[in-house]
């Protein structure tokens, strides 16, 4: 199960650069997040919201009744105090715990739109994985679809405004982007004083995929005071052996619970996955030659907060930071 998280969260990825990359004209439009304000105004219906696709999205009231189709909005919706709203989820929202009260219905990847029709909700969150024939058919009975996705924190805070808009819980939406911008800082002070080090982030192993800029991975690693040693132009692409060997970082991070993405098989499950996932690292072809490999700085990263934008990014940078730069948390 936790091998099939990892792999939707990598095609979430994806899709979600694609779909945040194509919409980045339609967004430049958005009011920024003002956390510096003093009055926090109350939502006024009928309330327009523009969401990652570019479409306006008119709501009556606040939503009674959602269907969140991503970890990512599931998390966010909990976050700015409007989880008791949630009546259907993915197989992969987890998180908060009491998420998993609500029934599932299903994967993110092959919505069952027969299931969502049955919750009967007026609003359904979406990300790029959602089909647009599948957002077609939820629309044309009358029922609100928000497509939300991130590729930064910026775009995070955007998203985390936007919840606090539609629900009419714009101070709770606030004190979270307050409280995030605040965390950040400190942990970039923390390590700010250390030179910088060239870090290769594993997004997936087999093909190998790594991160560029424009991405909230390549975000974590510049806030904690690393250096991407990719070179790849921007988003999510494969990675040659050859290359990363010729970049020679000295720090190499990847996700817990990889799995299958690091050369284990679907039936292997050994008692320690990260001490095995490290050996295969550090035996695979060529890899020794690595100074991350070489001086043991292979570090396995909490696969969920690293990957599903919403306020846990926080908690991402902490131990990114934690890794480049242990030092600095003695």
């Amino acid at each position: 199960m936790k091998n099939k998280k990892l792999l939707s969260l990598v095609l979430v990825l994806l899709l979600t650069f694609s779909l945040v990359a194509c919409g980045k004209k339609e967004e430049a439009e958005d009011v920024s997040v003002d956390t510096n304000s003093e009055t926090i105004a109350e939502t006024v219906y009928p309330l327009s919201i523009k969401d990652a696709l570019g479409e306006e999205v008119v709501f009556e009231k606040a939503p009674e009744r959602v269907v969140s189709l991503a970890p990512s909005n599931t998390e966010n919706l909990y976050a700015v105090g409007a989880g008791e709203t949630l009546v259907g989820r993915t197989d992969y929202c987890d998180y908060p715990a009491e998420v998993l009260e609500v029934e599932s219905i299903g994967g993110f990847t092959d919505p069952n739109i027969e299931a969502i029709l049955d919750k009967d909700p007026d609003l359904v969150l979406v990300s790029g994985m959602v089909s647009e024939d599948s957002i077609k058919t939820i629309k044309e009975v009358g029922i609100n679809v928000v497509a939300l996705d991130a590729t930064s924190f910026d775009e995070v805070y955007s998203n985390i405004e936007k919840f606090g808009q539609i629900f009419d819980l714009n101070e709770n939406s606030k004190k979270i982007i307050d409280e995030m911008k605040a965390s950040i800082l400190e942990i970039s002070d923390k390590v700010k004083e250390f030179d910088k080090v060239s870090v290769f982030y594993e997004v997936w192993g087999d093909p190998l995929m790594s991160t560029g800029p424009n991405t909230f991975i390549d975000e974590l690693i510049t806030l904690a005071n690393g250096e991407n040693a990719a070179k790849i132009d921007e988003g999510f692409k494969n990675y040659s052996i050859e290359q990363l060997i010729e970049d020679n970082p000295e720090v190499y991070i990847l996700p817990k619970d990889g799995g299958m993405g690091v050369g284990l098989s679907d039936t292997e499950e050994p008692e320690d996955l990260e001490s095995a996932t490290i050996e295969l690292i550090k035996n695979r072809e060529g890899y020794s030659a690595i100074s991350a490999i070489e001086n043991d700085r292979i570090y396995l990263v909490d696969g969920d907060t690293s990957t599903i934008p919403g306020p846990r990014l926080v908690l991402a940078l902490e131990e990114f930071a934690e890794c480049i730069h242990p030092e600095a948390f003695k």
